[in-house]
């Protein structure tokens, strides 16, 4: 069975969820995040995004415990 990664932007870079190897099945698990208005996504094309690292590591954190490598795309 092939594996499906999951690509999301985080602090204006794009990130990838993979699953572990050795993993027979990641868990399943629902990710709740911002939800920006019209006017919102307007902004956030103009809006200085402040790098927040120990956030971004409690993410990769969470995920791992879930079965999920996050690594950054390129």
């Amino acid at each position: 069975m092939g594996h499906v990664n999951l690509q999301f932007g985080h602090q204006d870079a794009m990130w990838m969820l993979i699953p572990k190897d050795g993993i027979e099945k990641a868990s399943t698990s629902k990710v709740v995040g911002a939800q920006f208005t019209s006017c919102g996504v307007e902004l956030l094309r103009i809006a200085d995004i402040e790098p927040l690292p120990d956030f971004t590591n409690k993410l990769i954190t969470h995920f791992s415990q879930l079965g999920f490598q996050m690594v950054k795309s390129d």
